[in-house]
């Protein structure tokens, strides 16, 4: 019998994964939202890894991932500090024709932050405002300020009025 439990409210990443495998047994086929928070309860419980078990399975089934998914799998590996897994499927979601938004970039340009590669989260904050803003008319005032920071951070000094924990 399937538990009652909502997998987006699910109190850990193990119970989550759990409802998902368990709706696969009684025949019950899981949509992209129900992958996207098994992915999310990763996130939040800082298991990165975990969250490419239902990417993967997106994939193996007849569930499209879509920008959604991955910006949740990058946002895992952001907290978790895996700036190169960020990398790698914001890579995947161009390989697969998905259009990265403005909180794929983020969360792939945090995760460098966070492995201090600032070089690199200069190069992506770039490319996010050539590829996303190049044809769209968006405010930047939050995009420049992220930029001001980076810039601050690659020249070793403090932005203004942000504290880094250590």
């Amino acid at each position: 019998m399937l538990r009652s439990v909502p997998v987006g409210i699910a109190s850990n990443f193990e119970q989550t994964l759990d409802l998902l495998a368990e709706m696969r047994s009684v025949n019950l086929a899981p949509d992209v939202i129900v992958y996207n928070a098994a992915i999310r309860a990763c996130e939040k419980c800082e298991q990165w890894q975990h969250a490419f078990c239902p990417l993967a399975e997106t994939r193996s089934v007849t569930v499209l991932p879509n920008v959604i998914t991955y910006n949740a799998v990058i946002s895992a590996s952001e907290i978790c500090q895996q700036g190169q897994q960020a990398l790698r499927l914001l890579a995947d979601t161009r390989s697969i024709h998905l259009e990265p938004n403005v909180f794929t970039y983020n969360a792939a340009i945090s995760a460098y932050e966070k492995c201090e590669q600032w070089q690199l989260a200069l190069g992506l904050q770039a490319e996010m405002r050539n590829v996303i803003f190049a044809n769209k008319c968006y405010p930047l005032q939050c995009c420049n300020q992220c930029l001001k920071e980076v810039q601050a951070m690659a020249a070793g000094t403090q932005p203004a009025g942000r504290h880094t924990k250590r």
